[in-house]
């Protein structure tokens, strides 16, 4: 679902953060490559040195002025784009070679998306007129209705859906009256918040059990965050010199991208990767986010052009296919 995201203060540094968390090198092993040494010290901002092709792709009938839309795609390349129209309903639509076709729920008043996982089921969040969110996952044209999808809880809308069809979802707890991070299916589920946070966003989880998303700490300072549902093992960190980052994806081999704002209130993109942490830019974009990187390293997410327009984007890296 589109979350909103607050400029509030500037973070903390990635040590003060990073300091008491160092055990989520050895969760970062279980992707299957060796942990990286370089989490242990404060990364810097570097210029990306990967080259990228980009291509642009818009859904039809989107607003183009005013609409900040989410854009995924799945390692066989097919494309998920929610956005909204002039009169501001959501739809969704799905790419597929070159013809579009939108996927709303039927009878939905408005229906938001999450990026398409390798089987190319896609988590679909919609409302009708009883203003509460329902899930249903839709696969290559079939719609299957969840009714329960969190039982206990209060259902905010599906954030993303891993291979295993795990769904991250933001949900309410009732008892608590808290907001916390939901991953699960109809065989089981988990619920957890991040330590000291006030506010919780989480956007996906990969197929290890890593979520990535955001949360908001005392303060109302946004801080980017990585949590194993299986041990609990996590950290948090934040862009150097910028304000708020929010970790929006993560493949099967642990890498991360995400955005970060800048202390005029534009925001820009970053990369994770072994590691490193640099900064990720569509050529000539005042703004941009991505929101998605795959396991074969493409990243698609949205920019803005030098109109203040809005557009979808993928970005494949130069010598990959």
């Amino acid at each position: 679902m589109n979350k909103s995201i607050q400029q509030t203060k500037i973070g903390r540094s990635w040590l003060t953060d990073l300091g008491p968390s160092l055990l989520m090198v050895a969760s970062l092993a279980m992707l299957g490559t060796t942990a990286p040494t370089a989490l242990a010290s404060p990364p810097a901002l570097a210029p990306s040195t990967q080259l990228y092709t980009f291509r642009t792709v818009d859904a039809p009938g989107k607003d183009f002025a005013n609409d900040f839309q989410l854009t995924w795609m799945n390692d066989s390349g097919l494309i998920i784009q929610q956005y909204s129209d002039t009169a501001g309903n959501w739809h969704t639509a799905v790419l597929s070679g070159s013809k579009w076709t939108v996927i709303d729920v039927p009878g939905a008043v408005g229906t938001g998306a999450t990026n398409p996982n390798s089987q190319g089921q896609v988590a679909l969040s919609y409302f009708g007129s009883d203003g509460v969110f329902h899930l249903a996952i839709w696969q290559r044209g079939h719609y299957t209705y969840i009714a329960d999808p969190c039982p206990g809880y209060v259902f905010e809308g599906a954030d993303g859906i891993n291979d295993l069809g795990q769904v991250t979802s933001s949900v309410y707890d009732p008892a608590t009256q808290t907001y916390l991070a939901y991953v699960g299916d109809s065989c089981w589920h988990t619920t957890f918040n991040y330590p000291g946070a006030t506010f919780i966003v989480p956007y996906i989880t990969n197929d290890f059990g890593v979520t990535v998303g955001t949360y908001w700490d005392s303060e109302g300072i946004e801080h980017a965050f990585i949590y194993n549902i299986y041990d609990g093992t996590h950290f948090s960190f934040d862009v150097p010199g910028g304000v708020n980052a929010c970790a929006n994806a993560i493949n099967n081999e642990g890498d991360i991208v995400g955005l970060y704002f800048l202390a005029s209130g534009s925001f820009n993109g970053f990369e994770l990767q072994n590691g490193k942490l640099t900064a990720f830019n569509v050529p000539d974009a005042p703004q941009n986010s991505p929101q998605m990187i795959t396991d074969t390293h493409m990243i698609s997410g949205s920019y803005q052009d030098t109109n203040g327009n809005w557009h979808g984007f993928v970005a494949t890296p130069v010598g990959r296919k």
